[in-house]
């Protein structure tokens, strides 16, 4: 069982889009998913931004994708916009291992801060578990207000 991680390329677009659309496979507002992901990391990866992938035996079982910050109250932090692992792979510690790989390559990259958001108030556990993520690797967590709906957004920020 040999676990690396790795830069992707243009040409695992296809896997990408196969592990996430794997971890939110119940996304209803997108029809034809793995296309659709596919094309977005095609995109993506053309346009230079940071993939990485952990494999797990030579699939990809998990996905980072780290950006330039473009909200301009973080202007100039590294975003991580996107961390998926497949579900039968959860649970096994794969998306900090890669996170904290992200991070460590996008400080090589000349960033001194990292950002991440999610959005939170649905009773599913997922924000729970993105906040005990992100805070156990070092992130402070703030909380906006909930909007009419209960929804609110969280940031996570970290000096690298």
């Amino acid at each position: 069982m040999e676990i690396g991680i790795r830069r992707a390329v243009s040409a695992d677009a296809e896997e990408l889009a196969l592990v996430e659309t794997k971890a939110y496979w119940n996304d209803s507002s997108i029809s034809e998913p793995q296309k659709f992901r596919k094309e977005s990391y095609t995109e993506l990866l053309n346009g230079g931004a940071d993939i990485f992938a952990l494999t797990y035996d030579g699939q990809i079982a998990a996905v980072c994708i780290v950006l330039k910050c473009e909200d301009e109250d973080y202007s100039g932090y590294a975003e991580i916009s996107e961390i998926c692992v497949v579900p039968e792979m959860q649970g096994n510690g794969f998306a900090r291992k890669l996170i904290l790989h992200s991070l460590d390559e996008a400080r090589k990259n000349g960033f001194k801060n990292a950002y991440a958001r999610c959005l939170g108030g649905a009773d599913d556990g997922f924000e729970e578990q993105t906040v005990r993520l992100f805070k156990g690797l070092g992130f402070d967590v703030q909380k906006s207000s909930p909007d009419h709906t209960g929804i609110y957004e969280i940031i996570f920020t970290r000096i690298l």
